[in-house]
């Protein structure tokens, strides 16, 4: 079926649009359920929400389902729009780590700790910058957490990365197998 102006309309992109609008609910529902405390449960379901459910769609459905998350985290959570960003990148990057072990597990074990890596500095600047902007005491709750001990501060984050990176890896990798075997 066309539309006047040319654009093909067919079951996929429905298909696609459902499947956005699902991200949309179910990272909002994990928005609206974990806060405060629970709120690092966020890290562990949007990422992974984010690539189960957008990992066979084209890329502009899957930005158009990062933007419009991020559009209502600013209208409805505007003090989580730092973390969901950072989500949003740990969601990126987990993409890429993800399609790259399914290539050959070529460097596989380095870039897992890449990734662990880098998401211990992205849960950092979501603290510092949340931190900073909205003058919540996030940073300071962490360094009386750790003693103002900078080496327990950077293991503590380096534990809650290494946590959350391998639930990612876990999840995302079985769910991608067996995608993979059901679309055979």
């Amino acid at each position: 079926m066309k539309k006047a102006n040319g654009t093909q309309f067919n079951g996929r992109n429905t298909h696609y649009i459902a499947l956005s609008g699902m991200t949309l609910a179910l990272c909002l529902l994990s928005l609206m359920i974990f806060r405060g405390p629970l709120s690092l449960l966020q890290a562990l379901i949007i990422p992974i929400v984010m690539v189960i459910m957008t990992i066979k769609q084209p890329w502009k459905y899957t930005f158009a389902a990062g933007i419009s998350l991020l559009m209502l985290t600013l209208a409805f959570f505007l003090t989580q729009i730092i973390f969901m960003i950072i989500y949003l990148m740990m969601a990126f990057l987990l993409l890429i780590l993800v399609s790259t072990i399914q290539r050959g597990p070529r460097h596989r074990n380095l870039l897992i700790i890449l990734y662990l890596l880098i998401n211990a500095l992205l849960l950092y600047l979501g603290l510092r910058l949340t931190d900073i902007i909205f003058q919540t005491p996030l940073h300071v709750m962490m360094l009386k957490l750790s003693s103002d001990n900078n080496i327990l501060y950077a293991s503590i984050l380096i534990i809650e990365s290494t946590f959350i990176s391998i639930f990612h890896l876990l999840i995302v990798l079985n769910v991608s197998r067996r995608q993979a075997r059901t679309h055979r």
